[in-house]
């Protein structure tokens, strides 16, 4: 009965490994294609950069114009939580005729020229006039939307990701070249489709799952020796026998599959459609292989066990010997593939790891960050420039930044502006130049040439400019250019030449130079500000505005101004609006916060995905090697247990009643290692195998200890 239990608890495990292995790959494969719209062409992962924000609907027809010259598509993807349930959404625009074949409409239509700009395809079936078409959606868990750029397009589309697909990559840089000449700038990203999903780890899985399950029958019917000895005395032929065990142990395993399949169906499913039954076909693939495996491993150890001459079997002699040999097989077959699977998937996490600390890191602490990209109101007499207004937005500044918010206005660097500084601006220090709140130095720490961390006070009335130390010998060219930018005159009715407070003439402020040290990076919080760089600019020159050093226009970048670099800290869009409410009449302004992180959501939750599928392969992998190694002790123990004992009661060591079992263990280990070595060239697989040595040596030890003090009476009185 507890051989029926074990051999159940066996298929169950193995059964859920395979249902979720092949789920997992098939609902992730589907996943992607729709978030991805993956079809005949390469994604190429870009960012975007117009020359005026305000027109970004030039720059949308000079961009779809090249697309079509190119029979190319562009979208950007977000994700819209509500409530844990979350909606991707992807608004593009498909020159190419080929995309809606790939795209599984289950009825209506993809896009057509003539649809209304707020035509959409979804895989909820809804009763809205908009929607076109239903997605075919695997797994009917996931919702994702199809919608066209222009229903999205305002003045915040271009800081998004964008997927551009073409033909390959020389016909992009061709259609970059076209973009350029017109001033829009589209850089790739360095990182790639960091969402790939690797399906080898869970092939690797897999195949360990089936190498337990064939050690683990062995291990059942080398168990069963006496079974098969006194049905031997009784006159039971051999086929006889086998076949009876054989349809035994498949009843048991097809009864299993037929239950767990049906539950985790049940509990995996809302929907069942084309894509279901294409994954139920692929799972009886992998059914049908695991009852092969099943059969090979009945039929090989139970012929062996057939070998057994009656007369071991009268003295009770198990095939100990055979089945740590079979054990040992299997050990380094194992600890082959964990070794190879290690290097690759340690591989795998620091490609993730450095991609992810580059580029994405300080993104993800971007999440309680909100900016405002445009203002808008319906009243004809508001003047956008007025004192009124920029005294409005200056309260509005001060009232936030209060509250965390910080400032970083990193313009200079956009590529569109870049070029032209280029053009306009001889000197380095002129151009690469960046203006930041005291909030942003205490978020972001950098340093002066003495190691002393830079902290600005709010109340500093000094112009402030933290300069590279590279630049020392231009500390008079600097100091003449960016006084004379503060001076720089300006009209009567819209700014002065006092700071904002009013309490210093510019005229009269003074300049503080702060010498850095070199070689200092600053994030930019702009997507396409050095994407190779994971969005940072080193050794830029920097002034710090603080509520007291400037005039009032320069806090009159809050709200629609380019590229939004005051980013409000919220807990949410409500927060924000609370906050307008106190110096905007909201039924005037037209005011909408939009969250920093956004822009880079989908990305960050794929990452995470893959590592989290990493993990859980490393996991499994040890768990399969540790049943080998508590199997393989127990057995070593039961084999010379009257030794063993003996030996401890004449004091010998530890180590020297087990000398002979702790070489076998070194050797297990040497023969994966030569394996790996040759196979992944990688030095790191030595450090990787002495740790787990180690590991499964103090494994060992306690398991030895807790065997020879269960068993030391027993074996003394000869009971055992």
């Amino acid at each position: 009965m507890k051989k029926k239990v074990a051999l159940i608890i066996l298929f169950i495990i193995i059964t859920i490994l395979s249902f979720e292995g092949v789920y997992s790959v098939r609902n992730h494969t589907e996943f992607m294609k729709l978030k991805n719209l993956q079809g005949n062409l390469e994604n190429f992962e870009v960012t975007i950069s117009i020359p005026d924000r305000e027109n970004y609907n030039t720059a949308y027809e000079s961009i779809i114009k090249s697309l079509d010259e190119y029979n190319g598509n562009i979208f950007f993807s977000e994700v819209d939580i509500n409530e844990d349930v979350r909606k991707y959404i992807n608004y593009g625009y498909f020159s190419n005729k080929e995309t809606e074949n790939h795209i599984p409409i289950v009825s209506g239509r993809f896009f057509h020229e003539k649809d209304n700009i707020d035509s959409y395809l979804s895989t909820i079936d809804s009763e809205d006039t908009q929607q076109i078409g239903v997605i075919n959606d695997f797994n009917g868990k996931n919702i994702h939307e199809i919608r066209t750029i222009k229903s999205k397009l305002d003045i915040n589309t271009f800081e998004n990701l964008f997927i551009v697909q073409i033909e390959n990559e020389q016909i992009l840089d061709k259609l970059i070249e076209d973009l350029k000449s017109e001033s829009i700038i589209v850089q790739k990203r360095v990182m790639g489709d960091s969402s790939q999903y690797n399906t080898e780890t869970l092939k690797i899985i897999l195949v360990v799952c089936f190498i337990g399950l064939i050690f683990m029958i062995f291990y059942q019917v080398l168990g069963s020796y006496k079974k098969i000895g006194i049905q031997k005395l009784l006159g039971h032929s051999t086929f006889v026998m086998l076949k009876e065990r054989l349809l035994e142990v498949l009843r048991i395993e097809v009864i299993v599959m037929l239950v767990v399949t049906v539950l985790l169906v049940f509990f995996n499913f809302k929907t069942f459609n084309s894509l279901f039954w294409k994954f139920m076909l692929e799972l009886i693939c992998i059914y049908s292989i695991m009852i092969i495996f099943t059969i090979v491993s009945v039929i090989i150890p139970y012929i062996y066990v057939s070998k057994i001459t009656l007369s071991n079997i009268i003295k009770n002699k198990r095939p100990v010997k055979s089945i740590i040999i079979l054990n040992s097989i299997v050990k380094v077959i194992l600890a082959s593939i964990i070794l190879i699977f290690f290097s690759n998937a340690l591989d795998d996490l620091s490609s993730i790891g450095k991609g992810y600390e580059k580029n994405y890191k300080v993104w993800e602490e971007t999440k309680q960050y909100y900016i405002l990209p445009e203002l808008g109101f319906n009243d004809e007499s508001i003047q956008s420039f007025s004192i009124e207004e920029m005294e409005k937005e200056r309260a509005v500044y001060l009232y936030f930044n209060k509250q965390g918010a910080i400032l970083a206005d990193f313009n200079r660097y956009e590529p569109t502006s870049m070029e032209e500084a280029k053009q306009m601006l001889p000197e380095e220090y002129m151009r690469e130049t960046i203006i930041v709140n005291p909030n942003y130095l205490l978020k972001h720490k950098v340093y002066d040439v003495d190691g002393n961390i830079i902290n600005i006070s709010e109340d500093e009335k000094d112009r402030i400019l933290l300069v590279p130390e590279k630049y020392r010998n231009f500390e008079k060219e600097i100091l003449e250019y960016y006084g004379y930018n503060s001076q720089e005159p300006c009209s009567s009715t819209t700014c002065s030449h006092k700071t904002a407070d009013g309490k210093l003439n510019l005229v009269e402020q003074k300049q503080k130079i702060i010498w850095m040290k070199s070689n200092q990076k600053y994030f930019s919080y702009l997507l396409d500000v050095n994407p190779e760089e994971g969005n940072y600019v080193t050794d830029p020159i920097v002034s710090v505005l603080t509520e007291s050093n400037d005039k009032l226009v320069s806090y009159y970048k809050i709200i629609g101004y380019n590229n939004s670099p005051f980013k409000i800290r919220a807990n949410s869009e409500e927060e924000v609006i609370n906050g307008l409410e106190k110096y905007y009449d909201m039924s005037v302004y037209l005011i909408d916060p939009y969250n920093l992180y956004d822009n880079v959501a989908s990305t960050i939750i794929n990452i995470k995905a893959k590592v989290k599928v990493i993990i859980f392969a490393i996991v499994i992998l040890l768990a399969v090697i540790s049943i080998i190694i508590l199997q393989n002790t127990s057995l070593y123990f039961n084999q010379n247990k009257n030794k063993i004992i003996v030996k401890k009661l004449h004091g010998y060591r530890l180590i020297y009643r087990y000398m002979n079992y702790f070489i076998m263990v070194l050797i297990t280990w040497t023969c994966p290692l030569a394996i790996a070595s040759l196979i992944t060239k990688d030095i790191n697989i030595i450090y990787f195998t002495l740790i787990l040595v180690v590991i499964e040596l103090v494994f060992i030890i306690f398991n030895i200890n807790s065997l020879e003090k269960k068993n030391l009476i027993k074996v003394i009185k000869g009971e055992y």
